[in-house]
């Protein structure tokens, strides 16, 4: 992954050994496991995708004081959270956060109106440790299901295994859009646009074994447009990055 070196730096080189299983290349500071590498069998790594995986929701405000929100269940109070922020030699910063039922409450309003965030990283259910069952596999179509099920933000995930398949798939929380295609801000309060929450394992797109015998993601759309339903992006990178090298070596 392309991320620029620091001092203290983002990624660790790790190699664990238990039992049968050796893994081996990096892992972040504070996990039990590899997040890009090797088990000596299949390899694997990921690139973030450009996605459009939050929303905007325009508040409708109600109640004599407007202390109330609609949503489809009937007006709502807002409810509060307190976060403190920890200063280094200084004095602790405290916010009060406002909530919905969709998610926080944002601190500016959008066009003169109150507006919640509704984000897949924001979910619990979108974070776990799952990605510690690489360890195990040990072939493309065992790992599939390990990344699709993998809590971590949406990236593209890619592998190979010692049997020479490749394949890519999608990883973490992709939201299931009612409605809408998460352009522009929208009303949810009356039920007709929303989140009907994420894609299931099998509804991830995937690509397995192509005909052109390799797999580039440098960030750039995937699959074509009308082969998958869902809109991931609104702006996916034009994909230069990806054909440049191999348009590169055609010509030598």
């Amino acid at each position: 992954m392309h991320l620029s070196l620091s001092v203290p730096n983002i990624w660790y080189q790790a190699d664990f050994a238990f039992g049968e299983n050796r893994l081996e290349d990096v892992t972040l500071p504070g996990l039990p496991m590899v997040v890009a590498g090797s088990n000596g069998r299949v390899a694997w790594g990921m690139t973030s995708v450009d996605g459009d995986f939050a929303d905007l929701i325009r508040l409708q405000k109600t109640g004599p004081t407007g202390d109330k929100y609609l949503s489809p269940s009937g007006a709502l109070p807002f409810s509060s959270r307190v976060e403190t922020i920890a200063v280094r030699d200084g004095v602790d910063v405290v916010l009060t956060v406002k909530e919905t039922i969709w998610g926080p409450v944002l601190g500016d309003a959008l066009l003169g109106e109150e507006v919640a965030v509704r984000w897949t990283m924001l979910d619990p259910d979108a974070t776990n440790l799952n990605l510690i069952e690489m360890e195990g596999v040990r072939s493309v179509n065992e790992a599939l299901p390990v990344l699709r099920g993998a809590g971590v933000p949406p990236l593209n995930g890619l592998l190979a295994d010692d049997k020479g398949a490749i394949a890519w798939t999608l990883m973490g929380k992709i939201p299931k859009r009612r409605g809408f295609d998460g352009l522009y801000a929208e009303y949810w309060g009356d039920g007709a646009v929303g989140w009907d929450g994420y894609l299931s394992s099998e509804e991830m797109p995937s690509i397995v074994n192509p005909p052109q015998g390799f797999l580039v993601s440098a960030n750039h759309r995937m699959i074509p447009a009308d082969q998958f339903d869902r809109k991931l992006s609104q702006d996916f990178p034009g994909g230069f990055r990806a054909s440049h090298p191999w348009s590169y070596r055609r010509l030598k």
